[in-house]
């Protein structure tokens, strides 16, 4: 079987970060408001995901008791 060769397309196309997820160990869905903002995290399906580059979503996820980083 040969390897596939990229081509220079798909070479400088861009790669969408991954998002860092965390699993909700208490609830279903809910909503997290970060604290000192107006933002709001939406839990569904056990599951909340933010942008790795989301400093202050970061902390408090990682932080919260019922939460775990998957």
């Amino acid at each position: 079987m040969a390897a596939k060769k990229s081509t220079d397309a798909e070479a400088d196309a861009p790669v969408a970060p991954e998002r860092v997820t965390f699993r909700d160990t208490v609830y279903t869905s809910r909503s997290l408001v970060l604290p000192d903002s107006d933002r709001v995290l939406q839990v569904q399906a056990n599951a909340v995901s933010v942008e790795p580059d989301d400093v202050a979503a970061l902390n408090y996820l990682s932080n919260h008791p019922d939460l775990a980083r998957e």
